[in-house]
């Protein structure tokens, strides 16, 4: 197979290393559902998507998450609740 190379262009949020760096410092450096401290797996989530209105880059609509959380996020098998509390899919549950 030929390799094939193109140029995108992508549009990038300035703001996301300032909101991962308070997001992280919120929630002590660890995943809010595991617990899991180990940085280079910790990402920080919006809790109302940013691309979403009503979402903002700020610290009381993010969560830290480690990788796995925020795919499950993602994919819709794990959600946060109006409450705050954690909710998982149940496909995931049964």
């Amino acid at each position: 197979m030929e390799r094939c190379d193109s140029t995108i262009e992508a549009k990038i949020r300035l703001h996301q290393a300032a909101f991962r760096e308070l997001v992280l410092s919120a929630d002590d450096r660890r995943c809010s559902v595991s617990g899991l401290p180990i940085l280079e797996l910790l990402q920080a989530a919006h809790i109302i998507s940013d691309r979403d209105e009503r979402g903002q880059p700020d610290v009381t609509n993010g969560i830290c998450l480690s990788i796995l959380h925020r795919t499950a996020d993602d994919r819709n098998l794990l959600g946060i609740d109006p409450d705050g509390r954690i909710v998982v899919a149940d496909s995931v549950l049964g």
